[in-house]
């Protein structure tokens, strides 16, 4: 398997360093177009790095639009 530099392009921090951006490579060999990954939402858990997720709860249920979850 290769690594995070060897199969992207134009890898790119972004957002005063906040977000993580790059071209990943296709199978064809090709490349796709500009994904990313916002770094504000990965924490390191004891020595794991985790990515906290979002969930969207309906309003009323917990009087707050969205909830952060780990």
């Amino acid at each position: 398997m290769q690594g995070f530099s060897q199969s992207s392009e134009d890898i790119r921090l972004e957002n005063d360093g906040r977000k993580l951006t790059c071209r990943p490579k296709t199978r064809d060999g090709g490349f796709r177009e500009r994904q990313g990954i916002d770094l504000d939402r990965i924490y390191n858990d004891n020595g794991r790095l985790v990515y906290r997720k979002l969930a969207l709860v309906p309003f009323e249920s917990v009087g707050v639009a969205r909830i952060d979850c780990f």
